[in-house]
């Protein structure tokens, strides 16, 4: 497993040769997700055909900079980072992006895996998602939220609305380069935390092939951003471009933003980027969802997880749900409120975290 920071740009064609052994014991996302959605009324038995992404293209390469169309079987990742590299004990997990984190169902879900594989860690979670937002214009809003949350770990994942941008793909690819580069800059004169970039998913429909080809340089640019940084880098486009390509039910509701379910395989796509292995979250019975919803796409997740037993699924959907107010009072603070009334609100939401706790009791 790679540490944060330890791959320049120039080793990650070297390491798609290198990775090849250790990709090969695993199937691909698309194979996995074909076979769900075919079987997605046969929920009881447990799933094979998942884990890593997908195997490289033999002699795939690519520059920054120049980064091609989408291949078939291309993947950006090489392998997961150390999971003991990433998370640590009493980290302060602060998640900044667009509208798809400010929905903020696939970092509730993540937090629902974290929390009980650390369960005297004393982590805590925030969401600092902003509709809209761009790798350019969330500065100074994370600026402020950072301030406010103290973070020791920053997760950002952008690229959404700056691939929408009505200018040339190459245009729009340096730009955010260049922007994204600046925020990390930015997030880490703040507080000094440490950095974790995730590539923007893809959307969809077919209909956005011209604009997934965008996001697809733009995440080849997430990843060289955090390689030149000494940042991590998780991709969630390659993994998720799978499972949307073989999918024959909808996991998105307009063919941009994902419904809860996709959000979960999302998340797992985040999980095994950081880390995190199959067998200590079988363990702990992660299942943010219900038993029937989670059954349905457990064949399309990230790791390769067996189906939970119903009184640890009951369990681990009251963490995910415990969540939800907390989650909304920094909202609140953080969007609504101003001045000293920020920190009053983030007074309420310390007990509202007291939901949490009592939740992750479950576990010890």
């Amino acid at each position: 497993m790679r540490h944060i920071g330890s791959m320049s740009p120039h080793c990650w064609i070297n390491a798609m040769t290198q990775s090849r052994n250790a990709m090969a014991r695993t199937v691909s996302v698309m194979t996995a997700a074909a076979l769900l959605f075919a079987t997605a009324a046969c929920q009881s038995g447990p799933s094979t055909s998942q884990g890593a992404p997908p195997t490289p293209v033999a002699n795939a390469t690519v520059n920054p900079g120049t980064a091609p169309e989408p291949e078939a079987g291309s993947f950006i990742q090489t392998e997961p980072l150390e999971i003991g590299e990433v998370i640590r004990p009493r980290d302060r997990i602060l998640f900044l992006g667009d509208e798809l984190t400010q929905q903020m169902h696939y970092t509730r879900a993540i937090a629902t895996a974290l929390l009980p594989l650390y369960p005297r860690g004393d982590l805590r979670f925030f969401n600092g998602g902003l509709d809209g937002a761009t790798a350019a214009s969330l500065g100074d809003r994370a600026e402020e939220l950072i301030e406010l949350t103290r973070p020791t770990l920053v997760f950002v994942c952008l690229g959404l609305n700056d691939a929408a941008a009505t200018r040339p793909a190459r245009e729009i690819e340096a730009g955010f380069r260049t922007d994204l580069a600046a925020l990390v800059e930015r997030i880490r004169a703040a507080r000094r935390p440490r950095v974790v970039l995730i590539s923007p998913p893809p959307l969809e429909r077919e209909s956005y092939s011209a604009s997934n080809a965008t996001i697809y340089r733009l995440a080849i640019a997430t990843r060289d951003v955090a390689a030149a940084a000494g940042a991590g880098f998780v991709d969630m486009h390659v993994p998720m471009s799978k499972v949307y390509s073989s999918s024959t039910t909808a996991l998105t509701f307009d063919g941009r933003m994902p419904t809860e379910q996709g959000h979960v395989i999302l998340a797992s796509i985040v999980l095994y980027g950081i880390g995190v292995e199959a067998e200590k979250l079988d363990a702990v019975g992660w299942s943010p969802l219900l038993p029937l919803k989670m059954g349905q796409i457990r064949g399309a997740l990230g790791l390769p997880l067996r189906p939970v037993e119903p009184v640890a699924a009951t369990r681990s959907r009251r963490l995910y749900e415990s969540m939800i107010q907390f989650d909304q009072q920094v909202f609140r603070a953080w969007r609504l409120e101003k001045g000293e009334r920020r920190r009053d609100v983030l007074t309420q939401a310390d007990g509202d975290w007291k939901a949490v706790r009592e939740a992750l009791a479950q576990y010890r």
